[in-house]
């Protein structure tokens, strides 16, 4: 049937009907991530009396379905309404159906740069079949079967090292039975389905998703710890301390999903767990979060149930670490007890003062010279006289 990727695109190329498989895969060769920007499907106008096989100008794979077109029938947006992304964080992208009857079957998404290169990392769990990763670098996700899909599906994203810039999700969108059915865009502006072919040609008019690099991201204390490796051993490698008070305030699906999952990315649904070692992901990639934590007791009866723990680990899981900043130098003993009353002053202290010498106390009665010179001598002398005359001279 058909196969895809980025730029939220569906596919199934222009193959015989033998070729195009249900699973995504396009003819012999290696999986590969559909282009959705790529021409595919049959003008509507162009099948043969209607006939879905019988295409008179295909204008590109799959010439038995419709050539894709924007329609708001279907929605591809970011949980929470962001505008922005910050290099490396995981991100969650949903796409929705907005009529029910118009469940799909294919997809191919991707998200691309201004030069339509695929960037970015897609994930979910490994128990989901309906989804796949056709490449080792899973910069895609297409449809793995035939089988309607959900009217709302989230998958997470993973964003592209800095420098990527602004960056556009494309979707292609795989309607109606094998060897039959149409194309879609999300995102239209006009309720264009079936064979309605756009005012002013197609593919029509829509808005892309697009997000914008941040170049200055939030401090971010959560991270992901190695496998195998303990949140305690996790922090000291960053130079930080575990914060186990922010381990355990993971109460609930929804904090784990706003809270860590952009560092962890973890698919959905979030599951209850009573190791002390969560939260976490494990091999699979499934998410964990603390069910003694979240108070419900009923679900851990097992004697070894524990809070979450900064120093527990398990073997091939990943655990999610809030770390803090440790004092550089600690005092080596407590500081002593304060005083049980705070000390007051009756009086406000007065403003300084400048202190000055002290007169003398009794000042003398006559000035020291009779007669003041009249004319001082315009320069001192060069030099002291070896012997001072006894008496001062009494005129200039």
């Amino acid at each position: 049937m058909m196969m895809w990727l980025v730029r939220v695109t569906v596919l199934a190329v222009g193959l015989p009907l033998a070729d195009a498989a249900s699973n995504g895969k396009l003819g012999t060769g290696a999986p590969y991530c559909w282009n959705a920007l790529s021409p595919i499907g049959c003008h509507p106008n162009d099948w043969v009396n209607g006939d879905h096989l019988n295409c008179a100008a295909a204008i590109g794979p799959m010439p038995w379905a419709g050539t894709p077109k924007y329609s708001n029938i279907y929605e591809l947006f970011v949980e929470g309404g962001a505008s922005t992304y910050v290099p490396g964080e995981w991100i969650s992208i949903a796409l929705q159906v907005k009529r029910y009857p118009y469940k799909y079957r294919g997809l191919a998404l991707h998200a691309s740069t201004k030069d339509n290169t695929h960037v970015g990392e897609w994930d979910f769990t490994k128990e989901d079949n309906m989804f796949m990763n056709p490449t080792s670098r899973k910069e895609c996700i297409m449809h793995n079967n035939a089988d309607l899909k959900p009217l709302k599906t989230i998958f997470r994203f993973k964003a592209p090292d800095a420098g990527a810039g602004e960056i556009t999700f494309r979707a292609l969108i795989k309607y109606g039975p094998a060897n039959d059915g149409f194309f879609y865009y999300p995102n239209g502006h006009h309720t264009y389905v079936d064979y309605d072919v756009p005012a002013g040609g197609f593919p029509g008019v829509g808005t892309d998703l697009k997000l914008k690099e941040n170049v200055k991201p939030p401090l971010q204390w959560w991270s992901m710890a190695s496998k195998g490796q303990s949140c305690t051993e996790h922090c000291q490698g960053k130079g930080l301390a575990c914060d186990e008070s922010k381990l355990r305030s993971i109460t609930q699906p929804g904090l784990l999903d706003s809270t860590v999952v952009p560092i962890s990315g973890c698919p959905l649904p979030i599951l209850a767990s009573c190791s002390g070692a969560v939260p976490a992901r494990d091999a699979d990639g499934q998410c964990y979060y603390n069910a003694v934590d979240a108070g419900v007791v009923e679900y851990c009866q097992d004697p070894s149930s524990s809070a979450s723990q900064c120093d527990d680990k398990k073997s091939g899981n990943e655990r999610m670490c809030a770390c803090k900043e440790t004092s550089a130098h600690p005092t080596p003993d407590p500081t002593p007890l304060p005083s049980p009353q705070p000390t007051t002053t009756t009086q406000p202290t007065p403003a300084p003062v400048t202190l000055q010498p002290e007169p003398t106390n009794r000042p003398t009665r006559d000035p020291t010279t009779r007669d003041p010179t009249r004319r001082p001598t315009p320069d001192p002398t060069n030099a002291p006289v070896r012997d001072p005359t006894r008496d001062p001279t009494r005129d200039p």
